[in-house]
């Protein structure tokens, strides 16, 4: 009489088939093919409710493997019937070939199997596993299947309407990448809906479709520098801004650079919407005149602001005429007397 015999103490205990007589005295090998080998569905084994779109673990138990049945691996499917035998139509591949012993497998319930063929709604499913041994061979199927019937909670379909078509995207139904059109970020499964972005899907301009999120930028174009702005007067602060999102926010800062590292930072506005471009300011009539004035723009999401400032400095200057400017003139008279003090009481001090 011959028995096979594998050597537990090779790697991984799948190698070293040999044969051997009965009676020979062999250490660390021990005796398979005399007993038969048997899968055990754990879970879902009847009863459970899964939800499309949630991962899952679909749990096993094998038993006294033979060499073979080892290396052969498992075959995993969803039927979608209640009687035992299910036919073709109603049998899902869900994976296989993979190590028997690991009797688990994480599976995110689809709508359709792992070869794309689409899971019919049934009021009962069960789980297969077969070793794939017994499939490839004529050899005595290895193989169980859930003892009851199990759930699975489909989502309801979403988009009735065409792709392309006026607010196609939702917060209910959302959109991948590269669809529209959506409304809001909360539209996209990116997390991101592009504005006025159709052209470059070959569709209206002004559609929004869901895209990766670019980090933010933002850059001041006026005033960058050289220019002077009057006291009293109202101009315009322009800068553009992309990969911005709707809740993002803008706000704009003056920054006086005169007194070297000791920068001064009068606040502007803040929180204005991230599709603005420029903002109408009045500068204030008592505003400090001065000649290193620099204006910086900040765009903030949720988790970092990006900002840019003037790339030079432009000048405020007191300007205008009447009784402002004749304050201005004795404020620099008087300015002017003290420095003048100033300097005949060093003289004589000589």
């Amino acid at each position: 009489m011959k028995v096979e015999f594998l050597d537990l103490s090779a790697k991984g205990a799948t190698s070293g088939k040999e044969i051997y007589p009965k009676g020979s005295a062999v250490s660390n090998w021990l005796a398979v093919s005399l007993v038969k080998s048997s899968i055990v569905v754990i879970s879902p084994n009847g009863g459970e409710s899964l939800e499309q779109g949630k991962a899952y673990q679909i749990k096993w138990r094998a038993e006294y493997w033979g060499a073979d049945d080892i290396r052969s691996g498992v075959h995993v499917y969803l039927l979608g019937c209640s009687y035992s035998a299910c036919t073709e139509q109603y049998c899902y591949y869900l994976t296989g070939f993979f190590d028997s012993r690991l009797e688990s497998y994480s599976w995110t319930v689809s709508s359709t199997d792992a070869n794309g063929k689409s899971i019919s709604s049934s009021s009962c499913y069960r789980l297969e596993i077969i070793n794939s041994r017994s499939i490839s061979l004529d050899v005595p199927e290895i193989k169980d299947q859930s003892d009851g019937c199990f759930n699975i909670q489909w989502t309801a379909a979403c988009h009735t309407t065409s792709l392309w078509s006026l607010n196609y995207c939702s917060s209910a139904c959302k959109c991948f990448l590269g669809e529209g059109d959506c409304d809001t970020d909360a539209d996209c499964t990116t997390g991101y809906c592009a504005r006025d972005v159709g052209a470059s899907y070959g569709q209206d301009p002004s559609m929004d479709v869901c895209e990766e999120k670019i980090p933010s930028s933002i850059t001041v174009i006026s005033p960058n520098g050289g220019e002077q702005r009057e006291r009293g007067k109202t101009y315009n602060i322009v800068w553009a801004a992309s990969g911005y999102a709707s809740t993002d926010k803008i706000s704009v800062a003056v920054v006086d650079y005169a007194d070297g590292d000791n920068l001064v930072k009068y606040d502007i506005v803040y929180n204005l919407a991230a599709n603005a471009e420029s903002y109408s300011w009045t500068i204030p009539p008592d505003f400090s005149v001065g000649s290193k004035y620099k204006i910086k723009v900040e765009i903030c999401d949720s988790s970092k602001c990006y900002s840019d400032q003037s790339n030079n400095y432009f000048s405020i200057i007191a300007g205008g005429s009447g009784f402002r400017n004749i304050e201005d003139q004795l404020a620099d008279i008087s300015k002017a007397i003290a420095e003048l003090a100033e300097t005949i009481k060093a003289l004589m001090g000589k």
